[in-house]
């Protein structure tokens, strides 16, 4: 028996479910969506807020919230991140990072609150 490195065995199930790299790539960024937008609604519900009253605390439909709870891509900008944090009464913090040196960006001028 031929022993395989991890790489080769993933290569050998993908190729034969039809998997490509950019396929793999595309369900995780789904994946990773769909886990913030979980833990976003726990947080929501651990406040004690419904869908219809934290989208009026932002300024927006209650659709909307749904969305970014459910993890759709498209919703999830910083600045609508941002308002939905603010409306929870949290901040959010980016920062880049290069070569080992972080640096933390002002989201406050990046994302106006009036984006979301």
């Amino acid at each position: 028996m031929k022993w395989r490195t991890w790489d080769e065995l993933r290569e050998e199930l993908d190729a034969r479910i039809g998997l490509t790299p950019e396929q793999a790539e595309h369900d995780l960024r789904e994946l990773e969506a769909y886990y913030n937008g979980y833990r976003l609604a726990e947080l929501r519900k651990k406040v004690g807020l419904t869908q219809t009253e934290l989208a009026e605390r932002m300024g927006i439909g209650q659709p909307r919230v749904s969305a970014i709870e459910r993890g759709d891509i498209e919703s999830h900008t910083v600045a609508t991140l941002r308002s939905y944090v603010e409306a929870l009464g949290g901040t959010i913090q980016l920062s880049a990072h290069f070569d080992g040196e972080d640096t933390d960006l002002d989201v406050g001028l990046l994302f106006p609150k009036n984006a979301a």
